[in-house]
């Protein structure tokens, strides 16, 4: 999966739980189904797991890249 962090959300219950990781989200999910709504196959409307916003963790090499090879072409000019 994508790096994390994951937030479990059920609109039903109103409950929102971030900061998981995508094993910890799933546990979640699957206990909140099982105590609150009857049964570990009962899916409320609009539940989900997704990933937090927030930087994603692939831009920071990319940006550090971009930044070295431009550096690099500026001191050719210097």
């Amino acid at each position: 999966m994508f790096p994390g962090p994951y937030t479990y959300r059920c609109p039903v219950c109103r409950i929102t739980v971030p900061d998981l990781t995508w094993s910890q989200a799933r546990r979640t999910r699957d206990g909140h189904r099982e105590q609150i709504h009857g049964s570990p196959l009962a899916k409320p409307d609009g539940e989900c797991i997704t990933r937090a916003a927030g930087f994603d963790q692939w831009r920071v090499p990319v940006i550090a890249l971009c930044l070295f090879v431009a550096l690099m072409v500026l001191s050719q000019f210097l």
